[in-house]
């Protein structure tokens, strides 16, 4: 939740904001939803360019820059949106390695929130026009967050 208050202040006045408050408004709804105070120490840039790798196993996972309070699921929500055809191999992974089972709704609010994350980027940094697939899988993932709520 204060992340989600957190970019909402900082898109305050922007064009990002006209994008993105009325999803910050869904996604709070959710978290709402999701009974579950988000109180896991995650890494928050978890992807496949910030995991260092020798030969085929993880060497070291770097850039801690973004370390907050979140759900597990919020991490493996990033490298899933990079590689989705290996989601289902991912996420045994993560249960075998963590010892935890996935939780579907937590999951799905992290692909939300990459995806809105993603959004706002490319507002910032693009015409209207060229940030319509994004905003196309924004609507997708909050879809299917709240198809599981």
């Amino acid at each position: 939740e204060e992340s989600l208050l957190t970019i909402r202040k900082e898109i305050n006045g922007t064009r990002e904001a006209k994008e993105g408050n009325q999803y910050i408004v869904q996604l709070l709804d959710a978290l709402k939803q999701i009974k579950d105070v988000p109180s896991n120490v995650i890494h928050g840039d978890f992807n496949i360019s910030n995991i260092l790798f020798s030969g085929s196993n993880v060497g070291a996972v770097v850039d801690f820059a973004e370390t907050r309070q979140g759900f597990y699921e919020e991490d493996l929500a990033a490298v899933v949106d990079e590689l989705p055809s290996y989601k289902s191999q991912m996420i045994k992974a993560f249960e075998i390695s963590t010892g935890r089972s996935v939780n579907e709704q937590k999951l799905n609010y992290g692909l939300a929130y990459r995806a809105l994350l993603t959004v706002l980027i490319k507002c910032r940094l693009q015409p209207e026009h060229e940030h319509s697939e994004a905003k196309q899988q924004l609507e997708q993932r909050m879809k299917s967050l709240f198809a599981v709520l």
